[in-house]
């Protein structure tokens, strides 16, 4: 419940009157407090998209055909955000990207991509520093800087090791992004 008033919150403060350039929301991890927002207000994307504010759906995928279950469970409700993105996680195809076939060939993904979804590939990030990372509740720019943002003052930046690996994943990184690059802007 606590999950699903947050969410609510958000997504009306982006529809009031002064919607802010950028929300990003992760309903990830199994989360269905989205899904439930919206199966109770079908029109929030609707209005959204009318106050100017384009709502779009990143899909991070692991190869487990099953994880498709929220991206049906959104179609059933009808949801049509502005775009969509799937995106393919090397760090879940440790041996090689055609672990994601499964997925891929499923009627729901298919679909996706065939009303307009853009699919990513990205590739792994050593899983240390991805840790690192995690643990420090740090955004990959701050950590590839050797930053820590004011509202996370007491942690340590990553180290420099961590930092030049972030750095050189991001360079590898970008030219998958660039195709949504637009609809994802820092």
């Amino acid at each position: 419940k606590d999950a699903e008033d947050l969410t609510r919150g958000i997504l009306l403060e982006a529809e009031g009157n002064d919607p802010p350039p950028v929300t990003l929301l992760d309903a990830g991890g199994g989360s269905n407090a989205l899904a439930t927002v919206l199966e109770r207000d079908r029109g929030l994307f609707t209005r959204l998209e009318a106050r100017g504010v384009a709502v779009v759906m990143l899909w991070h995928w692991t190869p487990r055909a099953h994880d498709l279950a929220l991206l049906q469970a959104f179609e059933a409700l009808g949801v049509r955000p502005t775009a969509t993105a799937m995106v393919l996680n090397g760090a879940h195809a440790r041996e090689g990207w055609d672990a994601y076939d499964g997925l891929r060939g499923q009627p729901i993904y298919q679909a996706a991509l065939r009303a307009g979804a853009a699919e990513v590939w990205m590739p792994a990030l050593r899983q240390d520093v991805a840790l690192e990372v995690e643990r420090k509740g740090l955004l990959f720019g701050h950590a590839r800087h050797g930053r820590v943002p004011e509202w996370r003052q007491g942690v340590a930046p990553v180290d420099g090791d961590a930092a030049t690996e972030l750095g050189l994943w991001m360079e590898d990184v970008a030219p998958e992004w660039a195709p949504i690059g637009s609809w994802v802007r820092p």
